[in-house]
């Protein structure tokens, strides 16, 4: 799909931790996991969002990734510079803000519908403690530990472990350290699963209970024929660092006016000027609302059927985009796709709509409007074995 379009930033904090850890929980055993406290510091309550409290550890999180992100888009340094960091110290409040409020729209509407409380369901906690068991397992797996393993009658695989106190409290260390470095806890990790997997649940809900979300192929097919499914192609050109946006931002004008005097896009795909390197045929791509960056999604529905688009800027690089005629055939022969993409669309943009609205109650109290976003990370803590923090600095 629209592999090289970013989507909200906001959303690839949410994201990120997930992917990282979905990624590194890949092995199936299943076993319940302790949870690893975090100190008084990192359980402080920093905001109210409606009736949720947002501690510090997880605002340290969300700062620590959207400080990075900023930094990929403006140029490295930039909060290590005065001047700078003023400048860009209310983009990134706005930005945190709407990260670490993120997780709780979903879990704020499962609760709206029904599924109360998703962070204590037992199905919720199980899976959580799956893929933190995993990543545990996976540490012991690293250090050379030995393990049996079963299935049992449902197929589900257990691993039975003959280890020491001393080597499980050694593994789950290195697991603190891991995620430290990331300027996560335990407590963090438990949160963006949980809801990660609450989100699921909500689809269920929205799709086949509530009917909010069209779910049957005749749905489908119907919403693929409407204004809002639409065919596009387009030219992107990369742009990594504020100079290379100016220095491109004329190659960008003279594809958009050599695509609106008729040289077909192929000829720029052709001749290297395009980096759509997820691109996987010329045929370009059918999409709908919440899918992509808001302002290519903004400029592509403007279009009519042929029309190219101005030069369209987003994080990622500049975008020219001509709308084309949809084909029913094409469309009928990948219906099943579309429908999965349609629909994590559909749910993607009932869960924006009520974040944003969520969001407006979001609060700092009057500890949290004492800290520094631009400098706020996790307080120092000693872990028992100090050898595994010199470990882990040393891997890239």
């Amino acid at each position: 799909m629209l592999s090289t379009i970013k989507i909200k930033k906001t959303v690839c904090v949410c994201l990120a931790l997930v992917t990282v850890l979905l990624t590194l929980a890949s092995c199936g055993y299943a076993e319940k996991t302790k949870r690893i406290e975090p100190t008084e510091l990192e359980s402080k309550v920093v905001a109210t969002l409606g009736d949720y409290e947002i501690l510090y550890d997880e605002l340290v999180y969300v700062a620590t990734e959207c400080r990075a992100l900023l930094e990929s888009t403006y140029g490295k340094g930039i909060w290590d510079d005065p001047t700078l960091a003023a400048k860009y110290a209310p983009e990134l409040e706005e930005m945190v803000i709407t990260a670490v409020t993120s997780p709780y729209a979903i879990l704020s509407l499962c609760q709206e519908y029904g599924y109360k409380n998703a962070l204590e369901k037992t199905e919720i906690i199980k899976q959580v403690d799956q893929h933190v068991y995993e990543i545990i397992i996976s540490i012991l797996d690293d250090q050379g530990a030995k393990f049996e393993v079963e299935t049992n009658s449902n197929g589900l695989t257990t691993g039975k472990l003959n280890l020491t106190d001393e080597q499980i409290g050694k593994a789950y260390a290195q697991y603190e350290v891991m995620l430290r470095k990331y300027g996560m806890t335990d407590r963090v990790v438990r949160i963006y699963l949980g809801a990660d997997f609450a989100r699921e649940e909500l689809r269920y809900i929205l799709c086949e209970k509530e009917k909010k979300v069209p779910y049957s192929d005749d749905d489908i097919w119907e919403f693929m024929n409407s204004d809002d499914f639409i065919h596009v192609n387009h030219i992107f050109i990369s742009c990594k660092s504020p100079k290379e946006f100016e220095e491109k931002y004329e190659l960008a004008l003279s594809v958009r006016d050599g695509i609106r005097g008729g040289t077909p896009l192929d000829n720029y795909i052709r001749n290297g000027t395009d980096n759509d390197f997820g691109r996987v045929s010329t045929d370009g791509y059918y999409f709908t609302y919440s899918e992509m960056d808001e302002a290519y999604e903004k400029a592509a529905f403007a279009l009519e059927e042929g029309e190219v688009s101005d030069v369209v800027r987003t994080d990622a690089g500049y975008y020219i985009i001509q709308r084309l005629e949809k084909d029913t055939e094409f469309m009928n022969l990948h219906i099943a796709s579309y429908s999965d993409q349609i629909v994590y669309a559909k749910v993607k943009s009932f869960i924006d709509a009520h974040h944003a609205e969520l969001k407006k109650s979001f609060k700092f109290n009057e500890y949290g409007m004492t800290l520094d976003l631009v400098r706020l990370c996790l307080e120092d803590k000693d872990i028992e074995y100090s050898d595994l923090l010199e470990t882990e600095t040393g891997e890239e």
